[in-house]
This record gives structure tokens, sequence and C-alpha cells, in this order.
């Protein structure tokens, strides 16, 4: 399990996600979420962060709290992963909140927007490798769409005006749209 965990933390380097870590003492780490009290104080604090390992689900709130009104890197998407009902206010305000299937409780499953069905974090880099893949290729249909569309329409409307006719017919532009789809 650990060997997967370190190849998921790569694969997110690779998709340039950020993995955060925290530590909940002082320590190299620096001091816990609740000291740190201010936007400021946390501005300087959030760009060492790396993992927030064994902390308190108030500490989950503070940070994703903190990573949202943040000023210095600009708006991120926040994601926060819970397993209990002291959880659930930190991962209805993350931007996307993934709860625990199998070790979670039906308070966080329902302020989560992912289920973990395996509790495993590996699932979730898989989950976001998937979604980029289909968010690229809902933009690359778009263009193709927007392409030939606006290519038809005006090839139509110069056509009419230049040759007082449409050079393509209603069938015809219906059968390139269907052709399309």
């Amino acid at each position: 399990m650990a060997t997967s965990f370190r190849q998921a933390v790569v694969h997110c380097f690779v998709f340039s996600l950020r993995v955060a870590v925290w530590s909940p003492s002082s320590g190299p780490y620096g001091p816990p979420l609740l000291l740190v009290v201010t936007q400021s104080a946390f501005d300087e604090v959030f760009p060492r962060l790396r993992v927030l390992a064994r902390s308190t689900p108030l500490d989950k709130y503070v940070l994703v709290s903190g990573i949202q009104e943040s000023e210095i890197i600009g708006r991120q998407t926040v994601a926060v992963t819970g397993d209990g009902t002291n959880d659930a206010p930190a991962l209805k305000k993350a931007d996307v909140g993934f709860a625990m299937g199998i070790q979670g409780t039906e308070v966080a499953k329902n302020a989560s927007d992912v289920i973990i069905m395996d509790d495993n974090f590996v699932s979730i880099v898989a989950a976001v490798k998937w979604g980029r893949c289909v968010y690229d290729n809902i933009c690359k249909f778009l263009q193709f769409q927007l392409t030939v569309n606006i290519t038809a329409c005006v090839l139509a409307c110069v056509g009419a005006a230049v040759l007082t006719e449409s050079p393509l017919t209603a069938i015809q532009l219906l059968w390139v749209n269907l052709i399309m789809d």
C-alpha cells in the first residue's frame, strides 16, 4: 500500500497537483493551523505546506478556508478528504470533497462531492486523470462543433448574399449537423 501511495504522489506531481502535508504539532513544518489566525500569517505558511496528516477537523476547515481566500497564488481549487462526521464542514467548504466509502460516516458521505469506494488515495489520482481526459475531449468536441457550425453559417449567409440563394439546401445543412453529432 505504501508503494502505491508513493507512486500516486509522484503521479500528482506529473499532473501538476499539489499534495499538501502538514504536521499537527509544532515541528519542521510550522505551528498548528489553529495558531495561524490571520490570513497574512496563513499566506506565509501556506507555500511550504505539503501534506495535512493526522489533523483535527478544524485544522482541515482552516486550511481549506485559508487556501480559498489566499491572495498570493490566486484562486486555487481545493480538494479535501474526510471520513468522520466532524469532517463534514471541511468537505462542504472545499471545492471537491472526497469521503471514504468504507470507513466514512453517512454524514461525511452526504457532505462530500465524491465517495471513494475503496478508501485509497490512488483512486483520487486515477479520478483526476480520467476527469482531465474527459475535460480535454469535451473541449476538442466543442471546438470541432463550433468550427463546422460557424463555417456552415458563414457559407450559407455569404452564398445567399452573393448568389441570391444559399449554396446549401436545408436538407444538406441538416445532413451536416446529423453527421457531426
